[in-house]
């Protein structure tokens, strides 16, 4: 076939995408050939196969420009796209894990953030004694204390070093005392666990035995911390006592002429110590209980060893008056120190949001 009756076609490849657009050349003629072909009468053939070229180069145009060709099948519809109806949700319930717990968890627990304490062994408890003793002290000795104890003494010199006293005890013994105050009198003087060291200081150290006999009893625990709270009462209390009872130098009713004025050092009757033993443990149980009933009912009884010292005319009202003071004030000592370490305290002081408590730690 010649050369000049093809049709040049140059064509990038149909795959390309996007597909780029051909280019059509016309066949070359000769030059003294005419636009008709100027020969179609004496060759048909090659005529013929010049218009079939130019027929298919035309399709392929058609082709590479993204068109449809003249003669092809209309493009068949796609069936219509229907949405699958929507599946119903698929729940996996977890398997039951048999991990550790988790940390967050842990912590979220009571019983770890606050552990209950191990119960202390006595030897335990022996090391510590002098730590929990100098706390008490610390807490009695501290100025609000001291000022308290001075007003109770205070008290006490108006009342001894005036009429006030004798008065007071003539109206009692005269018009007031009778059956009745008698037999509760009598109750608490025949009962000398409730007055004298000699009787009730065992009953404590046995009360407080119990924590280590029983260490799994709720009512050991109380009954333990009872007895030593009473125990550390008395040892805080014991010495103002001691010192005032002589520094007063008061005497009974009846013994000498000058009644219960002060006459320092000359006597050791300034303050009961039956009222000052009786109180204790009343006024230690007070302190361990929130119920109003309960804690004034504690506190009623704890009045009763020192009028039963008065009401059988053995002290002035001053004298029982100031052991019950002591016994209060060196139970209040006990009672803020108790439940701290012994290297802590509670001090009254400013925080964040004006007046408040800080926690004192000494090292």
């Amino acid at each position: 076939m010649h050369a000049n009756s093809l049709t040049d076609l140059s064509c990038r490849d149909w795959l390309a995408s996007p597909p780029a657009p051909c280019i059509i050349r016309p066949p070359l003629r000769p030059e003294n050939a005419s636009p008709l072909g100027g020969r179609l009468t004496h060759n048909p053939a090659r005529h013929l196969l010049r218009a079939l070229s130019l027929f298919s180069g035309v399709l392929l145009a058609t082709a590479c420009a993204g068109q449809t060709p003249i003669f092809a099948a209309p493009e068949a519809a796609w069936p219509p796209v229907v949405a699958a109806p929507e599946a119903a949700p698929i729940i996996i319930e977890p398997e039951p894990r048999l991990l550790p717990p988790l940390e967050s968890e842990v912590l979220a627990d009571p019983q770890v953030l606050y552990p209950e304490p191990a119960n202390p062994t006595f030897w335990e408890d022996f090391q510590t004694v002098d730590d929990r003793l100098w706390a008490d002290a610390r807490n009695f000795y501290d100025r609000r204390t001291l000022l308290a104890l001075t007003a109770g003494v205070a008290a006490h010199a108006i009342l001894a070093n005036t009429d006030l006293d004798e008065s007071i005890r003539r109206e009692y013994q005269e018009r007031q005392r009778g059956a009745g105050t008698d037999e509760i009198s009598e109750f608490f003087h025949s009962n000398k666990s409730f007055g004298e060291g000699a009787f009730a200081l065992p009953i404590y150290g046995a009360a407080l035995g119990t924590r280590y006999l029983c260490p799994e009893s709720g009512v050991a625990d109380v009954s333990s911390e009872w007895g030593e709270r009473s125990l550390r009462t008395f040892a805080v209390g014991v010495p103002p006592v001691l010192l005032l009872q002589y520094a007063i130098g008061a005497s009974r009713p009846g013994e000498t002429d000058h009644t219960s004025q002060w006459r320092p050092f000359e006597d050791s009757n300034g303050v009961s110590g039956h009222a000052f033993m009786g109180a204790i443990p009343f006024i230690t149980a007070a302190k361990m209980t929130d119920r109003p009933l309960l804690k004034g009912g504690f506190y009623t009884l704890s009045i009763l060893p020192g009028f039963s010292r008065f009401n059988d005319d053995d002290h002035y009202l001053s004298q029982v008056a100031l052991g019950w003071w002591i016994a209060y004030l060196s139970a209040s000592a006990v009672d803020d120190s108790f439940g701290l370490p012994p290297n802590m305290e509670l001090v009254a002081g400013p925080v964040a949001d004006g007046e408040g408590v800080n926690l004192v730690w000494q090292w």
